[in-house]
């Protein structure tokens, strides 16, 4: 997998995670489980 598919992975998860976190009833969480992502996927980074 090279980097421009896994930014793409990484872009289209945080839409939906920034899309959930929209109908939750913790949208303060919200920007620091987007922050927090990318180092759960790719811990390697």
């Amino acid at each position: 997998m090279n980097i421009k598919h896994k930014l793409l992975i990484v872009y289209a998860v945080n839409k939906i995670i920034v899309h959930m976190s929209h109908e939750s009833v913790f949208p303060g969480k919200k920007n620091k489980v987007v922050r927090s992502l990318p180092g759960m996927l790719y811990p390697g980074n």
